[in-house]
């Protein structure tokens, strides 16, 4: 078995992400993005880092990662453990989570933590949910269903 990182700091995805980042009404974003890649059959999973103001407190910061991905169907926020690869194997569920630093001159680093079965959340599975919704079907059809292995 073998973990290592895949494009630390210089990934294909930080321009998008930041993008969206800012779109979403971020300003001056500047986004630290290390992709892990293990012999797994599917699933990958992704920290970054990001800077905030010292003023925000860790209750803060995790309640407002709760309360933005409330009404998402296929998002969750764990509440007694950091995101995990094994809990969103053959799902379409993406785990997301932060760890809060210490405030040090006037910011605090946050590590965010994401995991996904990139088999099913992947291109396909993103395909089908943009799919249901652009013809009125609801969100999570056909995509509750655990999928086959690998």
């Amino acid at each position: 078995m073998n973990l290592r990182t895949y494009k630390p700091l210089d990934h294909q995805h930080v321009p998008e992400i930041v993008q969206t980042l800012g779109d979403a009404g971020a300003k001056d974003v500047s986004l630290r993005f290390v992709p892990v890649s293990a012999p797994l059959s599917r699933g990958i999973f992704a920290t970054s880092f990001v800077h905030v103001d010292a003023r925000m407190s860790a209750d803060q910061l995790r309640s407002l990662y709760v309360e933005a991905y409330a009404g998402e169907a296929f998002t969750r926020v764990p509440q007694k453990r950091l995101p995990e690869v094994v809990a969103v194997h053959g799902t379409n569920f993406c785990e997301v989570g932060i760890q809060v630093g210490e405030a040090h001159d006037g910011k605090r680093v946050v590590a965010c933590f994401s995991a996904l079965d990139n088999l099913v959340k992947g291109g396909a599975g993103q395909a089908i949910q943009s799919m249901n919704l652009m013809l009125g079907f609801e969100e999570r059809t056909s995509l509750e269903d655990v999928g086959g292995y690998p």
